[in-house]
């Protein structure tokens, strides 16, 4: 009868933590359960055992393990501090003196961990429960913990699987939420989008080389030039193509992990919103803060990170007792990463993390009521997507873009593709760059049409920009040549090999040649 009263105990106990105050099921093993309470700071953690033992040191051996177990509890789930409750419930308390094991255990180097061991067991006169100090001052535990001793045993019985079965019902009831909460959506869109990508990617292959700036430049890769140039579509375009088939493969795996889970959770339509958002906005920050051609789904599959931070900041115990920790460890490598390698385009990813982190609270959580926090999130994503264009003229480097795109012409050149190499020295040369490299390519291209007298200009424009420019010199040494002015070619040749720090074989000759007229 007495260990019947207890077992009821223990259950009713267990059933009032979890009805009652909403605490959260970790562990349940027999007579052994462990529940979390974060509605209060620090966060509780009880470990509730039905158990009957003689000897004070084989608590002691428990203890010790249970508050090793709390600890790495709450490493685990991020927490600052813990708060446990190592309760058990036994008919009667040790034979010998178990005093000291009332005392606060300390767990971890800076003891954020303090693990409390009480008692409940039965008094022998009253039949009643009696509660350690510790339980009775907390002012939350049961106040219906004895038991009527009229009760029959049959009665105990029956309220005990009474207790059992509502546990198992609200148990079974927030499981149904919680895959209700992962099981909004099926991931077609996901796939979809892969196969998209490994789709443009071998088309790509097929048109020219994945890993040339020429041919990325002209699928629609982000090219900021082209952008301030009127190209807006590169925005979204240059979402779904990759730089090599590492790039592809890699993104390709994060977008099959990520995006299953977040389309999952979302829905669809809200994945759609959360991707495509996040990407433009990854763009938009690379194009502001990021000069070099770039590429790949890399900003908006860092959106899915932040949508998940979103579902996180919702239901937070839920994400880290599932994917907390996990999500948070990857997502600091991939940024780590990306601020440690140069040609990483680590502002991309930032801009599409918080991109998806707005866009996941502007269109929230299924079933997830309406906030005034929206209307932020949308005026905070409208600002993130008009700040580029603003504040362009003023802030990006228009020398940088024009050095850009005089490199981009050379690559042309080297090719013979002269009209090409026209289109992005023409937009630069019109604005009036100081970039002396783009007078200096056009010049050579109007020697190419047999313009003497533009290429010679450009020449000396080329020199006014950068007065070190070598080349404009060793060609301005050949036009004048011809015009038969031996003197300044020799002048011009003399301080193109000057200013060439590996004092080019071809510069040599041609001072030879005309030392020797």
């Amino acid at each position: 009868m007495d260990s019947l009263r207890h077992d009821y105990r223990f259950w009713n106990l267990v059933h009032d933590l979890v009805i009652r105050k909403n605490c959260q099921l970790l562990f349940h093993k027999g007579e052994e359960v462990w529940l979390e309470d974060d509605s209060v700071k620090p966060t509780r953690i009880f470990r509730i055992v039905r158990k009957d033992l003689d000897w004070a040191n084989r608590y002691k051996e428990e203890m010790v393990a249970t508050a090793k177990k709390m600890e790495l509890i709450r490493r685990e789930r991020r927490l600052r501090e813990v708060q446990a409750e190592n309760i058990y419930v036994t008919v009667l308390p040790p034979v010998d003196d178990y005093s000291s094991l009332t005392s606060p255990l300390y767990v971890g180097k800076k003891k954020k961990t303090v693990v409390h061991t009480s008692f409940i067991f039965q008094d022998e006169k009253t039949q009643g429960a009696v509660l350690s100090e510790r339980l009775l001052q907390s002012g939350f535990l049961l106040s219906n913990l004895p038991v009527d001793g009229e009760l029959e045993p049959m009665q105990l019985d029956a309220k005990m699987v009474a207790l059992k079965y509502e546990l198992k019902l609200y148990a079974d009831k927030k499981k149904k939420e919680e895959k209700e909460l992962f099981s909004f959506g099926k991931p077609m869109v996901t796939y979809a989008l892969l196969v998209m990508n490994v789709f443009i990617f071998i088309l790509i292959e097929l048109y020219g080389d994945s890993e040339s700036i020429l041919t990325l430049v002209e699928v629609g890769a982000k090219y900021s030039p082209l952008i301030l140039d009127g190209e807006w579509w590169r925005i979204i375009t240059s979402m779904f193509i990759h730089i090599g088939f590492l790039h592809l493969l890699m993104n390709s795996l994060a977008l099959y992990f990520l995006g299953t889970l977040v389309e999952r959770i979302y829905g669809s339509f809200r994945f759609v919103f959360i991707y495509f958002t996040a990407g433009v906005i990854g763009t938009l920050v690379s194009f502001w803060m990021n000069l070099s051609i770039g590429a790949g789904a890399s900003g908006a599959i860092f959106g899915l990170f932040g949508a998940l931070l979103y579902f996180g900041l919702n239901y937070r115990k839920l994400f880290f007792r599932t994917m907390g920790a996990n999500v948070l460890i990857v997502l600091a490598i991939n940024l780590a990463f990306g601020f440690l390698i140069p040609v990483v385009d680590n502002s991309a990813h930032v801009g599409g993390l918080i991109g998806g982190f707005l866009a996941a609270y502007v269109i929230q959580l299924p079933k997830q009521k309406k906030s005034v926090k929206q209307l932020i999130a949308v005026v905070s994503l409208f600002i993130m997507s008009l700040v580029p264009f603003l504040f362009a003229d003023a802030l990006l480097p228009k020398d940088e873009f024009d050095l850009l795109e005089a490199q981009i012409a050379y690559l042309y050149i080297e090719e013979e593709k002269l009209s090409e190499a026209y289109t992005f020295l023409e937009r630069p040369y019109a604005r009036g760059t100081d970039v002396g490299e783009i007078y200096f390519y056009l010049g050579y291209l109007k020697i190419k049409d047999e313009e003497i007298s533009e290429a010679k200009e450009l020449f000396e424009q080329a020199l006014e920009k950068n007065p070190n420019l070598h080349p404009a010199y060793f060609n301005l040494s050949l036009i004048v040549e011809a015009e038969e002015d031996y003197d300044q070619a020799l002048e011009y040749i003399q301080k193109a090999i000057e200013l060439n720090p590996d004092r080019d074989e071809q510069y040599i000759e041609r001072l030879k040649e005309l030392e020797n007229r």
